[in-house]
């Protein structure tokens, strides 16, 4: 299936996962929206702050960062000025010394202020553990 992602979403879906990828916080920045949170699939929170700062030199690597791979029986929901994304992401890499693999269903939120940024990202597990 292909992607129905309208291409100005999708430029900045790939943008914000090429920062991702390389681990620059400064295109980052330019990307995140000031109030973006992170719910991870374990149920914890990080803001802007602690989002940006994953990438102190030595912390973070991805080895693979593939974000948001979409198909067309999910398609993007453009409210006003917000988008909501769902998809799935999968990524290999280290924090602190600690494998960061994983295959996630994911949603991100875009907010238009004015540009598109990224507000949130929420990633769960794909299956309940031990499912499978």
């Amino acid at each position: 299936m292909t992607s129905i992602l309208p291409s100005h979403l999708q430029r900045q879906v790939d943008r914000w996962a090429a920062a991702e990828l390389a681990g620059d916080p400064v295109e980052l920045e330019a990307i995140l929206h000031d109030d973006f949170v992170f719910a991870g699939p374990f149920g914890y929170l990080l803001d802007r702050q602690q989002w940006l700062a994953r990438f102190v030199p030595g912390e973070s690597h991805y080895t693979t960062f593939s974000a948001f791979t979409f198909t067309a029986d999910i398609p993007a929901r453009v409210i006003g000025d917000t988008a909501l994304v769902v998809g799935t992401q999968r990524q290999t890499g280290t924090h602190q010394g600690q494998a960061v693999d994983g295959h996630y269903r994911g949603t991100l939120v875009l907010v238009r202020d004015p540009d598109w940024l990224v507000a949130g990202l929420h990633l769960s597990l794909p299956e309940p553990p031990g499912a499978g």
